[in-house]
């Protein structure tokens, strides 16, 4: 059962492989984000109606059985021509093979014509010529992600033999499901016997002969079912329908995305594959996220890596996730937006300062589109995280895959941690599809030429910066309708206490150091101290048992190294807005944790509204910092202050 080789001569007209694999660009993603990003795209534009899409990925390590399978019945006709230009001889001469495998069900499969010449309906599907055979063709309507059909070509950028595999499971018009296996390659420029070549190969079988021209056509029935199953590790169940594609020989350093710093890809094929799907993780997350369980659990799409479902409320506590809450927050207020054309524009639930604008331009019957911005106080943690903060999320109405964060420049926004997502309406989301370029990772009006289209995505940019700037430069915006007053007010009348509103603020606190002892000086007769600051104190979220609670991360540094049994006192006001502070006195536990090195204080030194910290490690440390976890009510500005 060995496939046919069809390589594409060069013609008027024919694009060769070299100049396909450019017609992305040069986008900002990597390729490994490129490339899961557009196979869920695919996946979430085919889905069957009604049914929630599996969209899955994995990385394996190729067992000599499947190569040998690749070899003798996938690419084994004409490999000694064609091998040298794709890099197929390399994969089978070398040991270490990996495959990237996406699949996705509950989807209607490469359904259609099994040849680009042939004639169809207005509406009628070719999802399989449009991605096995053709360059720059789709059929995807308004509610779908892609719009060029370029984005194919980023699965061969993957792999180090350019080649890819497809194997489908669709219902025919009949309604009877059938198989379809094709294997493509996007190679080199070749001369073969006297002829040009453009790089393009196909491996399947040769169909019939329209006006002197064998057409290529794929495996098909039970023996496209059978050689499938031996290629594949996601099969078909009974009845199921969808597509797998097999990414041969994928490139390791792109799995990983190996990094300058790092040096070389590990030796052992378990850490490559655990690492890169932790990468396709961060992808997912990152890219993705608006199709997990952000509402009630609910998600419009089921994806699995390794088989292993993604879920964000299993992930949201990891701080690399860091933001995705208010992210979540802020797409389900949007989404009631978009539905319902309106919403409370602003609210505060004791956390989280919330902010929502409805662009609509005077001269016309519908809107722009919808922005949630979802605000709090400063967060150091959250930089470590996947989401860059103080950006908006900009996505699609329906299709809700994330095009881009944008950053708004010259805002005074450095005392907050703010979130926002932004979609268009229902009826202007066409506009921001045809703005997109191939990659679909910007929106850029300059590309449009229909001018209605460009001045509704000029106007919601122009508009997302303008809401900003209103957000951060009102000098009246308040936190909440109680006691706490004028954010800005509490910021600069306490900004010399609280970090959270003054970023690296603090109160320095000179400690003597008593090693030094009381009286003994420094030559020139001053006393050696030791000065210990607030460096940040930021809110991490709601207590996790505890509702009504809120945790603080308080970081703190010295000046010199911390010495043994060195003590550390936190105080912890509320603030008010005007020109005193309240000691607090909260019945509630503290339930203090602290970092490495630090424990309780030795004395058990117990005051209203203070926290007690030792220094417990050794003393030839060169440490200077620390950190301790306290937890608060919510609903309430606190002050901060160092203690010695």
């Amino acid at each position: 059962m060995t496939l046919n080789w069809f390589p594409l001569p060069k013609n008027t007209g024919s694009i060769s492989a070299r100049g396909a694999s450019r017609t992305l660009g040069r986008p900002n993603l990597s390729p490994l984000a490129l490339v899961t990003r557009e196979m869920a795209q695919n996946s979430w534009d085919a889905r069957l109606e009604g049914r929630m899409p599996e969209f899955g990925c994995l990385v394996r390590y190729a067992n000599q059985g499947v190569l040998n399978t690749l070899r003798n019945d996938v690419f084994a006709a004409g490999f000694e021509i064609h091998s040298k230009y794709t890099g197929l001889d390399q994969t089978f001469n070398r040991g270490d093979v990996y495959f990237l495998e996406f699949w996705d069900r509950g989807t209607v499969g490469l359904d259609g014509p099994d040849r680009p010449d042939e004639a169809v309906e207005e509406g009628e599907s070719q999802n399989f010529v449009n991605l096995t055979m053709n360059l720059g063709s789709d059929n995807k309507g308004q509610g779908n992600g892609g719009s060029y059909g370029f984005g194919k070509t980023v699965a061969f950028n993957m792999s180090e033999s350019q080649s890819v595999i497809y194997w489908s499971a669709f219902k025919t018009k009949t309604g009877e499901i059938d198989y379809r296996l094709i294997a493509v390659a996007l190679g080199k420029e070749y001369t073969y016997d006297g002829r040009n070549y453009t790089g393009r190969h196909w491996w399947g079988y040769e169909g019939p002969t329209v006006k002197g021209t064998g057409n290529i056509l794929p495996l098909t029935g039970e023996r496209a079912r059978l050689l499938g199953k031996e290629i594949f590790s996601r099969h078909f169940n009974d009845g199921e329908t969808g597509t797998s594609i097999l990414i041969v020989d994928a490139k390791p350093a792109e799995l990983m995305e190996v990094s300058d710093d790092e040096g070389k890809i590990p030796d052992e094929p378990d850490q490559i594959i655990d690492r890169s799907h932790e990468k396709i993780q961060n992808i997912v997350m990152y890219h993705l996220w608006p199709k997990l369980d952000v509402e009630d659990g609910n998600r419009s799409m089921d994806i699995r890596i390794n088989n292993n479902p993604v879920l964000i409320q299993n992930l949201k506590n990891k701080p690399e996730y860091k933001g995705i809450e208010q992210l979540c927050s802020a797409l389900i207020d949007v989404r009631k937006m978009s539905e319902h054309k309106n919403i409370d524009f602003e609210s505060f639930d004791g956390v989280f300062r919330y902010k929502g604008y409805i662009f609509k331009r005077t001269r016309d019957s519908y809107n722009i589109g919808y922005l949630k911005i979802v605000l709090g106080a400063y967060d150091s943690t959250a930089e470590r995280s996947i989401y860059p903060q103080n950006t908006v999320c900009l996505m699609r109405n329906e299709a809700e895959l994330v095009v881009q964060y944008r950053k708004v420049n010259d805002l005074d926004d450095s005392k907050a941690t703010w979130y926002g997502v932004f979609k268009p309406d229902l009826e202007t989301d066409v506009a921001f599809r045809e703005a997109e370029p191939p990659a679909h990772d910007e929106w850029n009006p300059s590309s449009l030429e229909n001018a209605k289209h460009k001045n509704i995505v000029v106007y919601a940019a122009s508009n997302i910066t303008k809401s900003l700037k209103s957000l951060f430069e009102s000098k009246d915006t308040k936190r909440d309708s109680g006691s706490l007053g004028s954010l800005s007010k509490i910021s600069q009348k306490l900004a010399r206490f609280n970090p959270i509103m003054s970023t690296g603020g603090g109160v320095n606190t000179e400690l003597i150091d008593e090693d030094e002892g009381k009286n003994k000086k420094r030559p020139g007769g001053v006393v050696r101290r030791a000065s210990v600051s607030i460096e940040s104190a930021a809110m991490t979220g709601v207590h996790p048992q505890n509702p009504d609670y809120v945790q603080y991360f308080i970081s703190f540094s010295c000046s010199s190294a911390w010495k043994a049994g060195q003590r550390i006192g936190i105080k912890v006001s509320i603030a008010t807005g005007d020109e005193r502070t309240l000691e607090y006195t909260d019945s509630h536990d503290f339930e203090p944790s602290w970092s490495e090195g630090w424990g309780p204080d030795a004395n058990d030194t117990q005051r209203a509204g203070h926290v007690y910290v030792q220094w417990d490690g050794p003393d030839d440390s060169e440490e200077n910092q620390g950190s301790v976890v306290i937890t608060l009510r919510k609903g309430k500005t606190y002050i901060f202050e160092v203690e010695g």
